[in-house]
């Protein structure tokens, strides 16, 4: 996986402590993304590392996870409309968005 800054487009290897473009300073953007393949998706986790394979994660790191995602929508009708609400409140601090 690479960055990519956003002003100068200079692309440099992705690294943790890496933040800001070192040739100008500018923001850095993903360059390089993996693909989305449903059949790598682990089914039997209920958290957002079920995408593990598709996030680029190295191989045997170990999940850091306070139980977020996967919070339900929830249809209902709103001022005559269909919608969905996502139950956020249901994350385990209440903090994650």
């Amino acid at each position: 996986m690479d960055f990519k800054c956003s002003a100068c487009r200079a692309v440099e290897p992705a690294s943790p402590r890496v933040w800001r473009c070192a040739n100008c300073g500018g923001v850095l953007d993903v360059a390089s993304r993996a693909g989305f393949a449903p059949d790598l998706i682990e089914t039997r986790d209920p958290s957002l590392w079920r995408y593990r394979a598709m996030i680029g994660t190295p191989e045997g790191a170990a999940p850091v996870s306070m139980g977020e995602g996967l919070t339900p929508l929830v249809p209902a009708t709103f001022a005559g409309q269909q919608v969905h609400f996502k139950l956020e409140y249901l994350a385990p601090t209440g903090a994650f968005k």
